[in-house]
């Protein structure tokens, strides 16, 4: 995904990019921005973060990763969490997570950048954590082709309103090697 980041703001240098990630998700955003911080050009690459259900530990947005959040992450980054997540309690009870970020939020002094906000969803899956927002900007979906060489549809969502949504799609292509 870092990779994929760095080559798209070269065909696209204005595009803000937002990204979303929910349980496992996280980490994938995480270990992207971990390999766009190797590079002093991807300051400020990424726009915002947006994390519902988050399964990195509490401790991510303040110790080990406090500076390069603050460094790549443009404006902000967002964790929707819920105490009342049963798969999230069972993976902190199991030791599977340490005290995980997406259960009770952070947990020591948080970068200038992170905010959370405490939701309540039916259960762990995606779906319920977005119907807990009354409105969301915009976010991509990329749908790949079999072979993986190029962006095929380009799904622009943009949560409205409970259940509301507003979506544009578009065809292009974009070589990725």
């Amino acid at each position: 995904l870092g990779k994929f980041i760095e080559d798209f703001k070269i065909l696209a240098p204005t595009t803000k990019i937002r990204l979303i990630g929910h349980s496992l998700g996280s980490q994938v955003i995480l270990s992207s921005i971990e390999y766009l911080a190797r590079k002093k050009q991807n300051i400020g690459i990424i726009e915002s973060v947006y994390l519902f259900g988050a399964s990195i530990t509490a401790d991510t947005p303040s110790k080990k990763y406090g500076k390069i959040l603050q460094n790549i992450i443009n404006k902000k980054i967002v964790n929707h969490y819920a105490p009342t997540d049963d798969v999230l309690n069972w993976a902190d009870k199991e030791k599977f997570v340490k005290g995980p970020l997406g259960l009770n939020g952070a947990t020591g002094k948080s970068i200038s950048k992170y905010y959370q906000k405490l939701v309540k969803p039916k259960n762990h899956r995606f779906a319920s954590y977005i119907k807990t927002l009354k409105s969301f900007p915009w976010f991509v979906l990329c749908f790949f082709d079999i072979f993986k060489t190029y962006i095929s549809y380009v799904l622009f969502i943009r949560i409205i309103g409970l259940g509301s949504i507003q979506i544009k799609i578009k065809y292009f292509q974009i070589f990725v090697q």
